[in-house]
């Protein structure tokens, strides 16, 4: 019972939440550094998908993982509304359609390991 209600509460505190994969990171050692070459990401992001996102509609912004040689990390952007979020998700399709670095970008749900573990069985069971 109580594995059922943090699961849901878990997903209950993600559902605001977006996972950016093959953003570039900074070279920099600084952390507003780093922070203003993600959240320019970001900006850019919505500005390809044609979705407006004030500073007020992200809470934070952080990599995820530590930090290796040769590996980009994800990046987790909280939004202060699920609204901006699915927008941005809804648009997704429009990074493939650009010629430079944003190609390889793409956008995801922030899932628990639960979901994550569904969502694998079900791309299994569909190739089967």
């Amino acid at each position: 019972m109580t594995n059922v209600v943090s699961e849901i509460n878990e997903r209950k505190a993600r559902e605001n939440n977006m996972i950016i994969y093959g953003a570039e990171e900074s070279k920099s050692q600084l952390k507003t550094e780093k922070l203003k070459k993600d959240t320019a990401t970001l900006n850019k992001i919505a500005e390809i998908c044609d979705v407006d996102v004030e500073g007020e509609d992200v809470q934070k912004i952080i990599r995820l993982g530590p930090k290796k040689e040769n590996a980009v990390r994800p990046i987790l952007v909280s939004f202060s509304s699920s609204e901006t979020k699915k927008s941005l998700l809804r648009n997704a399709y429009k990074l493939k359609q650009q010629e430079d670095e944003y190609k390889d970008i793409s956008l995801s749900h922030d899932m628990t390991k639960a979901e994550r573990m569904e969502v694998k069985k079900l791309l299994a069971e569909a190739k089967d």
